[in-house]
Formats: structure tokens, C-alpha cells, sequence
């Protein structure tokens, strides 16, 4: 059974399944085009160990001998290797935090919906006050339980860890059977595809778990508001009755419950279709994941001073619902509280103000809900999640000159550190990369990123991305809302290590720079 809630919740989940299939697209492209360069490294030795094969100077087995032996054993691979799970495993950050961003307006929606529903049938007014975007984010922020998935450090840490050793395992089988067949770079590049297909389905699976976990939190906790108040009404649980269904939950099609009475699905106790946790347990994944099931109610009767009689209500669609709803000041009473509790001393000084913003000054007023919104999320979420530059000497053409820059230039090195650190930068140790990230959200450094063994130009270059950043005041992301001052750092930054690979004679690596250089610059402005 579909209504209008579950309608809007598929069409905010076909945008969100949208968003995540491009990032996955993106990033097998980059994937592709780095291990393609690798691949092309070898072009001329495979072909004249092909020519032999042909000539019958070698046999099938010693060729993929040779082939295996070149271009699968030893650390360039590993590199390799490593820099494309790290890839793949930063997407998969990427997908996991546009879901999470969305749920706040799928349980707003249903909150409202179900509200709507219980008003629309009863014919009653509950004194209900639309939920929106903020008003969710800051109750799932509260109530981490109410979304499936790792919550603690730990519980994450071993997700990480265990998201990277299955991509390795992936891209390390994906890759041998194109090199043991002796496909060319491309074609062993485009197998890449695979891995990155099987990681979209099993993200887009997490999507439509968490979207139907909001979804049924939202018209759950409706139902129990409308209990608490005096509403007399019980709920349903309703299956999608196609091929796909769990048997399980085809079995609890149709059954209904007090609000406060758990269904029980194969012993297991569950308010809601898709719950994550109850009475602090966990609920079986194998009853949650892909669950598409929703709850509907029935309104029997109502008593109790605030539940008033309102016939007008049976007569309106939730659209018409919704606006009638806006009216009221009591959203604005709650969302300059909420404002206040967040943001201190930056909320506007009383509630006249807040209205003069939100109603009066919409450039202040995206401003104000930004600095919000940034603050919920850098309550959930310390780490910035972005695409960095992942470290090999591909990416990093002067170490091959250089070596790595804390032995050649320790003193400088030493001096970039200090500095970093006396102006509040997060510096953190990871194998396989290197870069400076902005704060999520500014007026503060942000994370400066290292492997041992990069150059001495490979530092100068993300210090000069430091420099940019504290020069504007540490801007954060906003920077990435003006593509031109993005591409214009990464020429400057650039330019620091041509210049040092000119010094040196080395026009190969100046024109390996100039390339890593425009594909960056492509990036934000397009081919020049």
C-alpha cells in the first residue's frame, strides 16, 4: 500500500541514489586513468615478450610468468594497489555521508506525513509544528541509534579497515586476470568498472536501508507523539508484497499493534520496520538491510485539552496541510532555540532579530543556517571527508629526483612542521597519501596529511595550500564555491615544484608536473 509519504520518500531516494552513482562513476574514471599510466610503464617490454610469444620463443605460461612477475610483484604495485583502494574506500566515505545528510529531511517528511495523516483522518488539530531539515539533524544527532550502521570509533575504525582489505583483494583479482590474458592497459583499466559497480550496489543498498530506517523512526515517533497526546490509534505494518520480499516480513503484512507494542519478526522484537537498535540491542542485520516495508494508522477516537476537533482538517491534501501548518510562529519559536543552543553567542540577540534575518535578509539568513548546519555536522563527523591527492611516486615525480624531503631538507621540513603546528593544524601520518584539507567548515586550520618518504617539493607544494588558506582567513570548504581561486592555487602550487624540477635538468619530470598540474586544474575549470 503506497501513499503520499512514501511517494516523496522514493523520489528523495532516487536523488540520493543519483548523487552517489556519480560519485562512483568519477571515481573509477580516476581510478582507470591512474592505473592505466602505471600499466603503460611496461607497454614496450610486454609488447616484445608478445612478439615472442607469437614467434613461439616463449610459451603461454612463461608469459604470464613474466607478466605477473613485472607487473604485480614488488612495491610499485603495492602502491598501486593500495592507492586505488584508498581511493575506492574515500568514495565509499563520500556515499556513506550523503546518505547520512539526507535522513534528516526523509524523517522530517515522514514525521510530518504521519502527522498529516493522523489530523486528516481523525478530523483533529494536535497543535502539530512542522519538522524540517534542522529540527531532524539535531534529533538524529541526539538519538545516534535511530540510524543503522557503525556509531562508536572503534566500530568505524574496523569498518575502515575492513572496507580497504576487501577492495585490495578486488582490485588485486580484477587486475591479474586482465594482465594474465596480456589485455592492453586500457582494457585491463576498464575492469576496475567491476570493483567499483560492487561497491555503488552494496552503497546504494546502505541507502535504501537508511532511508527506510528514517522513513519509519519519523511516522513512528508521530504515532507516539499523537498517543501521548490522547489520540486513541493503532499501526500497521505494511510489506511490499513483489518478488523481492523477505518471507519474514511478508508474514507481517497487515499485522497492527498499540504504539507502544513491539511486532515480533522471527523472535525478534521491533517497533518499526528497519529499527537499527531496541532496548540497546542491536536488531539481526539480515532483518533490516534492504527492508522496504512502512507503517501506516488507524485513528479510533481522541480525548484530552490539547486534541481539538477540527473537521476542516479531512478536507485538506498534505500539501494544503503543510502550508496551513507554516502559518503558525511556533516553528520559528523552536528554531530560534535551537539556533541558540547551537551556535551561542553567534545566534542572532533575540527573537526579532531571528525573524528579520529569516524572513528579511536571505543572504544573512543562508549564511546563519550554513554556520548551523556546519556545526551539527562538525559535532558528528571530526574528519573532513574529501578526496585527497593519494601519494606514489606517479603522483609525486620528485621523490625519484629528491628522495624523501625529511632526509634531503630536514631543517625546512622541520621549520613547514613547526609552523603547521603553531597555527592549529591537525597533522596526521597516512600511508598512501599526502595533502592539505581545509576545515569543514573555517575560521580554523584544517588536516595536513603525510606519508613518510614523500619529496621536499611534494611539502612545499600542500605547505603553499596551508599558506593560501590561513592568507584567507582559513576559509574551510567555501573555497570550493569558487572554482577559479581552487584552480589558480593548484597552478601556484604546481609552479613551486617545476621551478625546482627546471633548477634540477629535469624536463622529463617538469613535463610530468605540467600534466598532473592541468589534470588538477580540469578539475575545477575545465580543459584550458
Amino acid at each position: 500500500m503506497t501513499d503520499r509519504g512514501h511517494e516523496l520518500t522514493d523520489e528523495l531516494l532516487k536523488e540520493l541514489e543519483s548523487d552517489i552513482h556519480d560519485e562512483y562513476e568519477q571515481a573509477v574514471r580516476d581510478m582507470q586513468a591512474k592505473l592505466s599510466e602505471y600499466l603503460e610503464t611496461f607497454a614496450k617490454q610486454d609488447a616484445a615478450q608478445q612478439e615472442l610469444l607469437k614467434a613461439g620463443a616463449i610459451t603461454e605460461e612463461e608469459y604470464k610468468s613474466w607478466a605477473f612477475r613485472h607487473k604485480m610483484i614488488g612495491k610499485r604495485w603495492e602502491e598501486m594497489r593500495d592507492v586505488l583502494a584508498e581511493d575506492m574506500h574515500h568514495t565509499n566515505e563520500i556515499a556513506y555521508a550523503l546518505s547520512e545528510g539526507r535522513m534528516p529531511d526523509v524523517y522530517a517528511l515522514n514525521m510530518n506525513y504521519s502527522t498529516y495523516e493522523i489530523e486528516h483522518g481523525g478530523r483533529i488539530d494536535t497543535g502539530f509544528t512542522l519538522y524540517d531539515h534542522d529540527t531532524s539533524e539535531y534529533l538524529l544527532l541526539e538519538h545516534r541509534d535511530l540510524m543503522p550502521g557503525p556509531s562508536t570509533r572503534k566500530q568505524k575504525q574496523i569498518a575502515a579497515n575492513k572496507d580497504m582489505q576487501w577492495n585490495m583483494k578486488k582490485i588485486q583479482s580484477a587486475v591479474l586476470q586482465g594482465v594474465l590474458q596480456g589485455e592492453s592497459p586500457y582494457a585491463v583499466a576498464k575492469r576496475l568498472a567491476s570493483v567499483g559497480q560492487m561497491n555503488e550496489n552494496a552503497s546504494v543498498r546502505y541507502a535504501r536501508t537508511m532511508t527506510t530506517s528514517a522513513q519509519n523512526a519519523g511516522r513512528y515517533n508521530a504515532f507516539r507523539r499523537a498517543k501521548d497526546l490522547g489520540v486513541d490509534l493503532t499501526i500497521e505494518w505494511s510489506a511490499t508484497l513483489d518478488g523481492r520480499t523477505r518471507h519474514e516480513h511478508r508474514m507481517m503484512h497487515g499485522q497492527r499493534r498499540e504504539v507502544d507494542e513491539p511486532f515480533e519478526v522471527s523472535g525478534v522484537k521491533i517497533l518499526y520496520p528497519a529499527q537499527a537498535k531496541l532496548g540497546g540491542s542491536n536488531i539481526p542485520q539480515e532483518l533490516i538491510w534492504n527492508c522496504r516495508c512502512t507503517l501506516l494508522s488507524w485513528v479510533k477516537g481522541f480525548e484530552g485539552e490539547t486534541v481539538k476537533s477540527s473537521p476542516a482538517m479531512g478536507d485538506m491534501s498534505f500539501e494544503e496541510w503543510q502550508h496551513a501548518k507554516e502559518r503558525g510562529t511556533n516553528s520559528d519559536v523552536e528554531q530560534f532555540d535551537r539556533y541558540k543552543r547551537i551556535l551561542k553567542s553567534r545566534a542572532p540577540k533575540s527573537f526579532d532579530d531571528f525573524l528579520k534575518i529569516k524572513y528579511d535578509t536571505p543572504t544573512t539568513w543562508s549564511e546563519l543556517k550554513r554556520t548551523y548546519r556546519g556545526e551539527i555536522l562538525a559535532k558528528r563527523r571530526k574528519s573532513d571527508i574529501i578526496k585527497l591527492k593519494k601519494f606514489n611516486t606517479l603522483a609525486d615525480p620528485m621523490r625519484e629526483v629528491m628522495g624523501a624531503g625529511e632526509k634531503s631538507n630536514p631543517n625546512d621540513i622541520k621549520r613547514i612542521l613547526q609552523d603547521l603546528r603553531d597555527s592549529g593544524v591537525e597533522i596526521i601520518r597516512r600511508q598512501g597519501a599526502i595533502g592539505y584539507t581545509p576545515s569543514l567548515f573555517g575560521g580554523t586550520a584544517g588536516q595536513f596529511l603525510v606519508e613518510e618518504g614523500a619529496s621536499y617539493s611534494a611539502w612545499l607544494h600542500e605547505y603553499k595550500h596551508f599558506c593560501d588558506d590561513r592568507d584567507s582567513g582559513f576559509m574551510g570548504y567555501r573555497v570550493f564555491q569558487f572554482p577559479d581561486i581552487c584552480a589558480q592555487r593548484e597552478i601556484d602550487a604546481y609552479q613551486i615544484e617545476i621551478d625546482i624540477a627546471r633548477k634540477l635538468n629535469r624536463p622529463d619530470i617538469v613535463k610530468r608536473l605540467e600534466k598532473l598540474r592541468d589534470k588538477e586544474v580540469e578539475k575545477y575549470v575545465g580543459k584550458r
